[in-house]
């Protein structure tokens, strides 16, 4: 098995060695790149003058066991795919076809860092300008660069910033700050008349999470306030209660006096009317009597 191996690795390498670069391959550290010579039948897949692995039956024989979980070859089209990438996969790669599409071919392939997402700040506003500064971490190879709409107005070698200053006439145009490498773009479009509107500003950045903070701090201090609010109103209308209650309680003894709150007095105070009717009534009687025997005796007279 190993003769055999080692005889088709000097029959791939001899063929191989010669060969020039077809093309330049770029990814991302953890992306994919899918090499564009497909293997059909039968074929081998080098990398760095070593085999990784032989293409054969729809099935892959791995010579490179590193390679064995993030090599894909897709029958159907022939095609290999390498995932997983990391930075030390950059080289270069042949693939040979030993059947039906017989050829030989040779990539180099460069992985690159992930670019960081840029961010834009203002500084310097005034009525008549505006700087805006453009920022991103460092990365490999990374350029930063400013467009306006699709015309490219500013670019930067290596430089972890990029400034662009704008006039009045400047601030109705939307502007895109890129940051680049070989293998990717990522950016962040900007309205001057947003960031740049405000005048005697000394500096202003396009933080949407400060504004945030912002909006939820004074609705806080607004809920707090309306809540003192609540509870002074509340307070004050209990206490002119209690004072309303206070005064009628006095209104009703000083108008009726204590004796007409006591009911034992009431009771006497009729029991003494009662008294005196009855006298009265026995007294009327009496003189009626008297006058009706004087009547009498005169009349025998």
């Amino acid at each position: 098995m190993d003769k055999m191996r080692s005889l088709i690795f000097f029959m791939v390498m001899s063929s191989f060695d010669t060969l020039e670069i077809k093309d330049n391959l770029t990814a991302t550290e953890g992306g994919s790149i899918t090499l564009p010579a497909p293997v059909v039948k039968l074929g081998f897949l080098l990398y760095g003058g070593e085999v990784l692995a032989q293409l054969k039956n729809k099935d892959i024989d791995f010579y490179e066991k590193s390679f064995r979980n993030r090599l894909l070859w897709n029958s159907s089209t022939g095609l290999l795919t390498l995932t997983d990438l990391q930075k030390n996969d950059s080289g270069i790669y042949g693939i040979q076809s030993k059947k039906g599409n017989v050829f030989t071919v040779s990539y180099k392939l460069s992985v690159y860092e992930c670019v960081h997402q840029p961010s834009v700040k203002a500084s310097a506003v005034s009525a008549d300008s505006c700087t805006l500064v453009c920022l991103v971490e460092k990365g490999d190879e990374t350029t930063l660069l400013w467009y306006r709409g699709e015309e490219r107005v500013n670019q930067s070698s290596s430089d972890l910033s990029l400034s662009l200053t704008l006039h009045k006439q400047d601030f109705s145009s939307i502007f895109k700050c890129v940051a680049a490498n070989p293998a990717e773009e990522k950016s962040v479009s900007i309205n001057a008349a947003v960031l740049c509107g405000q005048n005697n500003t000394e500096e202003k950045g396009y933080d949407h999470g400060r504004v945030g903070l912002i909006l939820i701090s004074a609705l806080s201090i607004l809920t707090i306030a309306s809540f003192i609010t609540w509870m002074f109103v509340m307070k004050k209308c209990r206490k002119g209660d209690s004072q309303s209650q206070g005064r009628g309680r006095s209104q009703i003894v000083r108008s009726h006096g204590t004796k007409t709150l006591d009911p034992n007095a009431r009771l006497q105070d009729k029991m003494k009317m009662l008294s005196t009717q009855t006298f009265m009534q026995q007294k009327t009687k009496r003189e009626r009597d008297e006058m009706s025997q004087t009547h009498l005796h005169t009349s025998m007279t």
